[in-house]
């Protein structure tokens, strides 16, 4: 998790030092995805149920979970640290 952190600290450093507030960041709405699964369109007939999988590669739903509690964190956490770089600045 160490990386992720300071790839996120970076971020914040490059965000504060170059801001685009008063120019694009109003009109920003952000979403973030991930892929779970990929869909079989068969144009014929039933399609069988299969677990949820990428490439033939059965995705694991609690690694997934995990995985989107641990970015939360981290996005909250470079959040926190930028607003208090702004609050530095101010």
């Amino acid at each position: 998790m160490g990386s992720r952190t300071k790839l996120l600290q970076i971020d914040v450093k490059e965000r504060s030092e170059h801001p685009l507030e008063a120019v694009i960041e109003p009109e920003i709405g952000r979403t973030f995805g991930i892929m779970v699964s990929e869909d079989d369109f068969s144009p014929a007939g039933m399609i069988e149920y299969k677990p949820a999988s990428i490439n033939g590669e059965e995705t694991d739903l609690k690694e997934i979970a995990q995985g989107l509690v641990i970015t939360q964190k981290l996005i909250s956490q470079a959040a926190t640290e930028r607003n208090r770089a702004k609050k530095k600045q101010s």
